[in-house]
This record gives structure tokens, C-alpha cells and sequence, in this order.
């Protein structure tokens, strides 16, 4: 899966002058609206690979983390659960508890986020460097086979310069107000521990094509059958598996806890009528470039 980056908005400082003493009989100077200054933090990171997979031969990975930006910035290291629905998108565990279909799918995913050691936990980038992020995995103390996840989280933290100063605070500045509204960016990917032997196998389902506004689109569901989870690259072609690529997705996770993810692929152009679409899934995991499944649609 390519890695997944979420934004949180935050207003980190809030600059509060103290307004100057006025006597009874003057005149209150007229409010002004405060001053916003807005950055982002974390918006150039970068991580290589965008997924690791660990079993009995693999038990230690390296995942590389790039400042491509040109400001530093100061970043934390977590190991958090996350579930899939079926519809791809990927949710804390610990928000999942209000729906009781995330919270169905929870009970079935196993955590790995006991099973690993992440170092360091915190680390600070100048502009263009790069810092690797070491972990290591040990089995479950059963050793029962099955597929275990967590996700690695790198998040941007508020720069030291944010908050209020001791003059600031106790009013000993100018009358001005200011808010600083800073984005903080954080990058997800999946660490998987696999114990024993992978089984998975998979099928495409429920095609279906749709006009959008200058193109078409193809829907579909990935089926997942096994106790593993699936990873590959989705693609349309016309003419058969080696014709014309028309559109495709890379990087697509079905994780252990859904039997089906529903996709949607949107064309480079609106499927003429009666054209002949052919949807392929090749591995990207067990075996790089096998095909999984496939299915044939025609445009109506």
C-alpha cells in the first residue's frame, strides 16, 4: 500500500496582547480582526518502503524517512492499530468503537503492535536529510500462525517557537493579535508480521461501468479468500490484457479483517460503446507479477 498521509489543523499560538489601559472617559480604539499565519509541517516527508513484511526468515527492516522540504522539522515515531473497512479507508482502532461494523472488523484483525521495537522515537530532520527508523519484530509467545499489523506513524510535531512567551502571557507586548494556524502532517504504512505459511487467493466481482463527466469509471470488489492479506496492482486495458492501458490503481491492500474491498477506477477517457474492458489484479507480495485474477467487462 503507498503510503497514507492525514493533515491535522491546529492553531499552535495564539498571540494575545494587552490591551492598553484606557481611562473612563476615552474612546475604545475599534477591534481588528487578528493576523493569520499559516504554514504546514511534514508536507515534504517522504518514506522508503511504503510497506514492510516480516515472517520466520525476516525479523529486522530499516525504513528510510526523507525531509525533501526546506525548512527542519521535528518528527515522532508511533506504532498505531488501524482497521480496514470495505471500502479501503483505514481507521484508528480506537475510533472505531462507535461503528459497529469497524468495531465487527476490529475483533477479527490480530495487533502485531506488541510484537515490534521501533528506534528512535523521535527524531529531528534539517532540509534534505534523511533518518533511518530501525525495527525489529519476535513472534507471538504461542507461535500460532496467522497474519499480525500494525502501522508505522510518522507525525510532524509544533515547532519549540510555538505557544505563548512569559510576556505574552502576563501582556507585556503590543496590542496586535496574531494566531498561527500550522498543518501537521503525518505518513502511515503498514508493518506486517506473518507466521507461518501465507494462503490467501483472490477474485474480481461486481463489475460495473459508469459515465462521469469526460471519462468512464470502473467499479469493482476485490475478493479475498485465506488468512492473509492481499497486495498488488489493478489495471483496465482494452483489447485484451495486453491492449491499451485505459486506467489502474498500484498498491492495493485487502487486509485479513474484510473479505472484499470495493474499488473505483476512473478511465483516461469515456469507454466507447460496446468496447471490450479487461480488468487484471497481478501480486505485488508473494509473487511479484502474478496474476490473481481477472474479469471482462463491455461498455453498454
Amino acid at each position: 500500500m503507498t503510503i497514507r498521509l492525514t493533515t491535522t489543523i491546529a492553531s499552535f499560538s495564539l498571540l494575545l496582547a494587552a490591551a492598553t489601559t484606557i481611562s473612563a472617559n476615552a474612546q475604545a480604539p475599534a477591534t481588528t480582526a487578528p493576523a493569520v499565519n499559516a504554514g504546514a509541517i511534514g508536507a515534504d516527508l517522504n518514506l522508503s518502503p511504503k510497506r514492510v513484511v516480516f515472517d520466520s526468515a525476516t525479523r529486522s527492516a530499516t525504513v528510510y524517512v526523507f525531509n525533501q522540504g526546506g525548512s527542519s522539522g521535528t518528527y515522532s515515531v508511533n506504532t498505531v492499530d488501524e482497521v480496514m473497512l470495505p471500502d479501503g479507508r483505514i481507521i484508528k482502532v480506537e475510533d472505531a468503537g462507535g461503528d459497529p461494523v469497524a468495531a465487527a472488523l476490529v475483533a477479527k484483525m490480530k495487533s502485531g503492535k506488541d510484537l515490534v521495537m521501533v528506534t528512535p522515537r523521535r527524531i529531528t530532520l534539517a532540509p534534505h536529510e534523511s533518518q533511518t527508523i530501525r525495527i525489529r519484530v519476535h513472534p507471538t509467545a504461542d507461535g500460532a500462525p496467522g497474519e499480525y499489523r500494525t502501522h508505522l506513524i510518522i507525525s510532524a510535531l509544533p515547532p519549540e517557537d510555538t505557544g505563548l512567551t512569559a510576556d505574552q502571557a502576563s501582556g507585556k507586548t503590543d496590542t496586535n493579535l496574531s494566531v498561527r494556524v500550522v498543518a501537521l502532517y503525518s505518513l502511515a504504512i503498514p508493518l506486517i508480521i506473518r507466521q507461518g505459511p501465507a494462503e490467501s487467493r483472490g477474485r474480481i466481482e461486481h463489475l460495473t461501468l459508469a459515465p462521469e463527466a469526460d471519462h468512464s469509471a470502473v467499479e469493482m470488489d476485490l475478493m479475498r479468500d485465506g488468512a492473509n492479506s492481499m497486495f498488488g496492482d489493478v489495471e483496465i486495458r482494452v483489447g485484451g490484457a495486453k491492449g491499451q492501458l485505459l486506467g489502474g490503481i498500484n498498491g492495493v491492500g485487502v487486509y485479513p479483517e474484510v473479505d472484499h474491498r470495493h474499488l473505483k477506477v476512473s478511465l483516461i477517457r469515456r469507454a466507447a460503446p460496446g468496447e471490450h474492458l479487461t480488468v487484471t489484479w497481478r501480486d505485488q507480495d508473494l509473487k511479484p507479477g502474478a496474476l490473481i485474477a481477472s474479469s471482462d467487462i463491455s461498455a453498454p
